[in-house]
């Protein structure tokens, strides 16, 4: 005999499950589609995310970077009377490749710079003819002058002849004006998002001549159309600075916003 829950069985078009309550459920081609799309979806957000992941670990690598230059400084001024490597001691030039590190194969050595004065302590030796000379301290008194500290991952730079920036390594620009010697103090009064930065990416120099002391002219400037901003969240770029108060700073072409 049947009932009418039977009949209702019966009915029921061909292929398609019934819930206990005998609502129609999912047929297993359905499913399928389902399970399809969610994959497809999560393939095409993948790399996406991926890439995400990748400059934020590019971004942390970068401050932990800035960090460890930034307590050398710190390190170098405890020191000296709490001032910074100066003007004249940094060979008069913002950006310098690695000391001992040449531009080319027909170039001298370089010894002036920020990485080579925390290697040893000190503004380098120099000859007669005015280039100065590098000669490597091991171990280094502040922090070694080919650390791969000095690197940046996201900042490959401009293109250069033979190679990028980070060939040279070094990715950093250090504070250098024609004042003199910098009081770290002073410089950490100042706790703004616009705090005195002590070293960053560098995006707006070419790196000054091995062994020579500056100013350079106009021609170690990178143009302005051809500078890059080493670090991307979606379109925005920006770059970090490390500043006198302690603390990195995130900067874009308009406005700086605090990194912890």
């Amino acid at each position: 005999m049947l009932t009418r829950s039977s009949n209702r069985a019966a009915n029921a078009p061909h292929g398609r499950c019934r819930s206990p309550q005998g609502k129609p459920a999912f047929t297993l081609a359905e499913l399928l589609a389902v399970a399809g799309a969610v994959m497809l979806a999560g393939a095409v957000a993948w790399p996406a995310a991926d890439a995400l992941r990748r400059q934020g670990s590019k971004q942390a690598q970068c401050m932990a970077n800035l960090r460890t230059i930034g307590a050398a400084l710190f390190a170098y001024a405890d020191d000296n009377n709490r001032e910074l490597p100066g003007y004249a001691t940094m060979g008069r030039h913002a950006f310098r490749i690695a000391p001992g590190r040449r531009l080319d194969d027909a170039s001298p050595q370089e010894a002036w710079g920020v990485q080579a004065v925390l290697e040893s302590g000190h503004a380098p030796p120099v000859y007669p003819n005015g280039l100065a000379y590098y000669t490597e301290t091991v171990p280094p008194v502040y922090l070694g002058g080919n650390s791969e500290a000095w690197i940046c991952p996201s900042n490959p730079g401009p293109a250069l002849t033979p190679g990028a920036w980070a060939d040279y390594a070094s990715t950093y620009a250090y504070r250098t004006t024609s004042t003199g010697t910098y009081n770290l103090d002073e410089l950490a009064q100042d706790k703004g998002k616009r705090a005195n930065p002590l070293v960053w990416d560098n995006y707006a120099w070419y790196p000054g001549f091995p062994a020579i002391d500056g100013p350079f002219g106009p021609d170690f400037v990178v143009p302005a159309d051809q500078r890059q901003a080493p670090h991307h969240v979606g379109n925005r770029e920006f770059w970090i600075e490390y500043a006198a108060s302690g603390h990195c700073v995130k900067r874009s072409w308009t406005n700086p916003e605090p990194a912890q």
